[in-house]
């Protein structure tokens, strides 16, 4: 699994997009009026060369990434893109596609 998490309702995180663009109040920046927790958690790795770097700028499907679901062999319960956005203007079509691909392909899901 890509990653581990203490949320309740899954079991691990996949993380095969980056990116967001805020759009809405929520999305105004970490703190008590408001903010995304995954822009906050971006931030710390948001330095040239690190993972997150561009953000909010950008949306991208990382290629290391995208597989990963297939050499799972016990079912999860997967948070995807819990860090991203999947339907991100910016993202194309065709890396939409083959997410979903993957996500079809996976007969360990859970329901």
């Amino acid at each position: 699994m890509a990653e581990s998490t203490n949320i309740q309702w899954t079991s691990g995180n996949w993380n095969p997009v980056r990116g967001c663009t805020r759009v809405s109040p929520g999305c105004g920046g970490p703190g008590h009026a408001g903010g995304c927790y995954a822009e906050a958690l971006a931030g710390r790795f948001s330095k040239p060369g690190q993972p997150y770097h561009g953000f909010a700028e950008m949306a991208a499907l990382i290629e290391s990434m995208l597989t990963l679901p297939l050499d799972w062999k016990k079912p999860h319960r997967i948070f995807v893109n819990s860090m991203s956005v999947l339907l991100h203007e910016k993202l194309p079509d065709g890396a939409i596609d083959r997410l979903c691909a993957v996500m079809a392909l996976c007969p360990q899901s859970v329901p």
